[in-house]
């Protein structure tokens, strides 16, 4: 810059327009960034506010060149005569101005340093005691709460919207990684993916999360290009604590994923012991069609994980087995193929397969040793089932994923009292968690603690009033523990929600009509229901009817229907015969048909293939079928004897006294006075403190 252009920059005062614009710009906006937050102004105002001081200080600099202020006002510099000229005195003023700003500026400072910024750690420290009161591996409960994350969706940012996959599985893939680090509190995806991107409202998000932390992140692949941009917030400052942006290649990706988890870890000070280290580092494949198979597997999966669609569980199948045959090393993909085909039920020996073969690649692999627990439950074989998942805790101790497995676990094996304090572990992780609140509510129901079980579900239903599951089992509930079908009713009427569009929805209000004995408005229900209702258990639409036509006293369409349902199930189970469900659901079409005997053995044959020495949980659901066809029958003995066993075992979600007075299956035998007496026995514990759920 020559000599003359500095003078006359000097002259015309545009050196100190620059200083005194950017001292006053940096006040601003830590003054706006200590505010703004206070009032629960949205990040993007801050951002804004940014880039509006950024973008005047070139039109600033132009200004104080092109023009003088002077008495009467702006004038151009180049029409003023020298003797005209104030700029020395307009010097003079800026030059204290200056001073003045840069005092103000300093003492800021000092009072947010000593004095803001102690109060903002104490408010999170106190936010993340409060979050989270328990102390884990002898670390302070508010440390942990200030190392609690949520990872939200990841935003598809290709021009391709067929590659939302590989943004999804690139969210589930460094989510993983944050739970195998055990000072860390990582939220479930099902709690996150209601959310935005990127939305405005972290605060509220963070609040209703109960995290401190937030991920945000975007995707963009084009072709074998991607972009990936990954950054952590503190919530409570509204600070970018850590950002990265990492362009890659289909061939040289793998691995990001760790090196991400690695870089938040460091940014939350947390130390990682030499396995966590390792195990974060690990690289599950370098084979980039596996890699693509696998992330596109695990987004059906979360698909059917949503919709309940089987059809997009079975389009992960062949993924799965690509990505392995591509890699056979890979055992992710050996792990998600073992979860896929234990929720499509019936292959129990390709998910056994599945698991070991990824427990060989990968022996602290904690997906794969949940599958293999699940493996040894389905058999029966309980103390294995809850080794495993034991082990599965030490391999990712903040993963609420094992704690819902090790819930199940302790279920399956009859072992409630332990199964429920499984699921609270898992909501302590994840207190968004609408799903863990039912989880939750799946042991007490077990154990007729119906009152407690209500609690738990009316939580998740206030999270998540749009989960028609949890309000189906709560408005079953309240007919379970109170027979209240009123207050049921009422929960059913509280939703937009409508049967044709919800499984669960449509058979609560299917029992609500059957139990209130309107039969029309059950049948209307049927005609409305989705399909899904009569092919994704083992009732068909004639098994639904039937039960209707029979409470009625119209014996020949009841009889009719029962026919139908029985040939229908004839074809089912000969294609899956060692489903139990089926044999149940065949027995009680064969019961209403009249064809007793033959009825009687497939009841048998059902809770011989799952008795409740093999799953606590599902056996029961055997017994009762058994016991409805013993009653329609004309076995009272037998049916009272079976009755009675149901209601001295933990089977709540099946049978309650309540229920037994209000189900017309019963009207056979409702007259005996040994079934009278079964329902005036209330010394069982169906209820407890909290007395009758009228109402509530």
């Amino acid at each position: 810059m020559s000599a003359g252009l500095l003078a006359e920059l000097k002259r015309r005062n545009v050196i100190r327009m620059a200083g005194l614009y950017l001292v006053g710009a940096w006040l601003i906006t830590q003054v706006a960034s200590t505010l703004l937050p206070a009032f629960d102004v949205p990040a993007w105002a801050l951002r804004g506010l940014v880039i509006v001081l950024a973008l005047g200080f070139v039109p600033a600099l132009i200004v104080a060149w092109v023009f003088e202020l002077t008495p009467h006002g702006l004038k151009r510099d180049d029409e003023l005569k020298p003797e005209e000229s104030i700029a020395p005195q307009t010097a003079r003023r800026m030059d204290r101005t200056i001073i003045v700003v840069l005092i103000v500026a300093l003492v800021y400072f000092g009072f947010d340093k000593f004095v803001l910024a102690p109060r903002r750690e104490a408010a999170i420290a106190l936010s993340a005691q409060k979050q989270d009161a328990s102390p884990k591996d002898g670390k302070a409960s508010d440390a942990l709460g200030d190392r609690s994350i949520a990872v939200l969706p990841f935003e598809n940012l290709s021009a391709d919207k067929d590659n939302e996959y590989f943004a999804s599985g690139m969210q589930d893939m460094i989510l993983t990684k944050l739970s195998e680090i055990a000072e860390l509190k990582v939220i479930s995806r099902t709690s996150t993916e209601k959310y935005k991107s990127h939305p405005d409202n972290l605060k509220t998000i963070a609040r209703e999360l109960g995290v401190a932390k937030i991920v945000e992140g975007s995707v963009q692949k084009a072709g074998n290009q991607v972009l990936i941009n990954v950054q952590l917030i503190d919530v409570a400052t509204d600070q970018h604590l850590w950002a990265q942006a990492y362009t890659r290649t289909l061939d040289n990706i793998f691995g990001v994923e760790g090196e991400v988890a690695a870089m938040i870890a460091e940014a939350l000070k947390t130390k990682l012991s030499p396995a966590e280290a390792t195990a974060v580092a690990k690289v599950p494949t370098q084979n980039k069609q596996a890699y693509e198979a696998y992330l596109k597997a695990h987004y059906y999966l979360n698909n059917s994980n949503r919709t309940n669609d089987r059809d997009e569980l079975a389009r992960a199948v062949p993924l799965l087995q690509q990505a392995v045959q591509q890699d056979p090393q890979f055992g992710k993909a050996y792990s998600l193929l073992a979860l896929v085909y234990i929720k499509m039920r019936g292959h129990a020996q390709e998910q056994q397969a599945a698991a070991r073969k990824a427990l060989e690649i990968d022996p602290n692999d904690a997906s794969a040793l949940v599958q293999m627990a699940f493996a040894h439950g389905d058999l029966g074989e309980h103390d294995k089932a809850i080794e495993f998942v034991e082990r599965a805790l030490k391999s990712e101790p903040g993963s609420a994923r094992v704690q819902s497995a090790t819930g199940w676990a302790y279920a399956f094996a009859g072992r409630f009292e332990e199964s429920a304090k499984a699921f609270s572990r898992m909501l302590e992780i994840d207190p968004a968690s609408s799903t863990g609140h039912g989880f939750q509510a799946s042991p007490l129901i077990e154990m007729r603690r119906y009152a407690k079980a209500r609690d738990a579900l009316q939580a998740g239903v206030a999270r998540d009033p749009e989960d028609m599951a949890l309000l189906g089992t709560l408005a079953e509930v309240q007919i379970l523990g109170w027979g209240d079908l009123d207050a049921a009713r009422k929960l059913l009427k509280s939703t937009t929600q409508t049967p044709e569009r919800s499984i669960p929805l449509a058979q609560s209000w299917y029992e609500v009509e059957l139990f209130a004995r309107d039969y029309p408005a059950a049948l209307a229900v049927l005609e409305r229901a989705p399909d899904g209702l009569f092919t994704q258990s083992e009732f068909t639409k004639a098994h639904y009817q039937a039960r209707v036509f029979q409470a009625q006293g119209d014996k020949l369409r009841a009889h009719d229907a029962w026919v139908a349902a029985r040939d229908q199930m004839r074809i089912r189970v000969k294609a899956e015969p060692d489903q139990a469900p089926l044999h149940a659901g065949l027995a009680l079409a064969l019961a209403g048909s009249g064809e007793c005997d033959e009825a009687v053995s497939e009841a048998r044959r059902a809770v011989e293939l799952e008795p409740v020495s093999r799953n606590a949980v599902l056996g029961p659901r055997r017994l009762d079928p058994q016991a409805r066809v013993s009653a329609r029958c004309g076995r009272v003995d037998e049916a009272i004897e079976q009755l009675r066993h149901l209601l001295q075992i933990p089977a709540g979600e099946v049978i309650s006294t309540a229920w037994l007075r209000l189900d017309p299956d019963w009207d056979p035998i409702r007259g005996d006075a040994r079934f009278q007496a079964l329902l005036k026995d209330t010394d069982g514990p169906e209820r407890d403190s909290t007395g009758s759920g009228a109402g509530q």
